[in-house]
């Protein structure tokens, strides 16, 4: 469970961070797929976790689903 903590509470900081928070609600054009898959790779990796490509994958595929296409 201490494990757990850890990495939920090293992801909710990165999360909130105000310079990210700044950054995700400034007025802007949608980020291509690429960089949502980068962004999503350096909030996973904020923490000691660590997600294979296809755990990172799936992650990706089901937070574009949510977002229209540009």
């Amino acid at each position: 469970m201490d494990h757990f903590l850890l990495v939920v509470n090293d992801i909710v900081g990165s999360m909130f961070s105000v310079k990210f928070v700044e950054e995700v609600f400034r007025p802007q054009e949608l980020y291509p797929k690429k960089a949502v898959k980068n962004i999503f790779e350096k909030l996973a990796h904020s923490s000691i976790m660590r997600l294979n490509e296809a755990s990172m994958d799936k992650v990706c595929d089901s937070s574009s689903s949510s977002r229209p296409n540009p």
